[in-house]
């Protein structure tokens, strides 16, 4: 079957279209338009979605105390994004193409990119998994229970602002714009998340939860279980830094030092 290309005039055959005499190809019937991939739409759908939740979040970061247990896929989500945010942030300020700690790993420049990034990854995932643990059994003792899941919760849905914060950091430094001011508000935002931040968390479900323990005894535990957690997170910093330079050079002894001051 062929159709004519002016008018659409179906015929069997003939080198002309028998209705409007337009020469004849060989056209074939129209086919249905490609049906959309269902993986991709619902890649879509949850980008959306996720997009709606930190939008939210962002107007009102106390959604998860609000709302509790409805926002945990989407807190957690969130929590990924901040970690991978931090590592980029990381990642940057510490690279630099002129930096002299390529020539002292004797590596490539994507390579020292791509390590650092992971490593850091890997060392604030360790991180923070500690400080929520350490808040959860804060909450136990307490007489609150033990709530490490709600406190993912809580975390990823409190945390948006320094996704963009993070992010900025990291692009900012790209560009080479403010590498002082950029590390500061670095360094300013990891104390808050890491020290400041966990004393609200517990405070605001303990204080919700009418505690069995006085609050002030509380947070003097969860002081204590912050610091265990400070000194065993730097001693694994150490041993992952000597552990990713060379045998020999002048980071290395400098972090040896480091390691028996701890």
């Amino acid at each position: 079957m062929q159709y004519c290309s002016k008018c659409g005039n179906p015929q069997q055959s003939g080198a002309f279209c028998g209705k409007c005499g337009n020469p004849m190809g060989e056209q074939t019937a129209p086919t249905n338009p490609q049906q959309p991939n269902p993986q991709v739409e619902a890649l879509k759908q949850q980008s959306q979605v996720y997009f709606q939740f930190f939008m939210r979040v962002l107007k009102n970061p106390s959604l998860s105390f609000q709302e509790p247990g409805q926002h945990s896929k989407h807190s957690l989500l969130n929590l990924l994004v901040l970690l991978l945010s931090m590592s980029f942030a990381m990642t940057m300020l510490i690279y630099a193409p002129t930096s002299e700690v390529l020539f002292y790993v004797g590596e490539s420049r994507l390579g020292f990119f791509f390590k650092t990034f992971f490593l850091s990854l890997f060392l604030f995932v360790l991180l923070y998994a500690l400080v929520i643990l350490a808040v959860s059994f804060a909450t136990f003792v307490s007489g609150s229970g033990f709530q490490f899941k709600t406190m993912l919760e809580n975390v990823g849905s409190n945390v948006s602002y320094f996704i963009i914060a993070f992010l900025a950091i990291g692009v900012l430094r790209v560009i080479g714009l403010l590498p002082t001011f950029l590390l500061f508000v670095f360094l300013a935002s990891f104390i808050f998340l890491t020290y400041l931040f966990p004393f609200y968390l517990l405070n605001r479900t303990i204080l919700s939860a009418q505690p069995k323990l006085d609050p002030i005894i509380t947070n003097v535990i969860l002081m204590f279980a912050l610091a265990i957690v400070y000194y065993v997170f730097t001693l694994m910093m150490i041993d992952q830094v000597i552990a990713w330079l060379p045998k020999s050079g002048p980071l290395q002894e400098i972090l040896y030092e480091l390691q028996y001051l701890f």
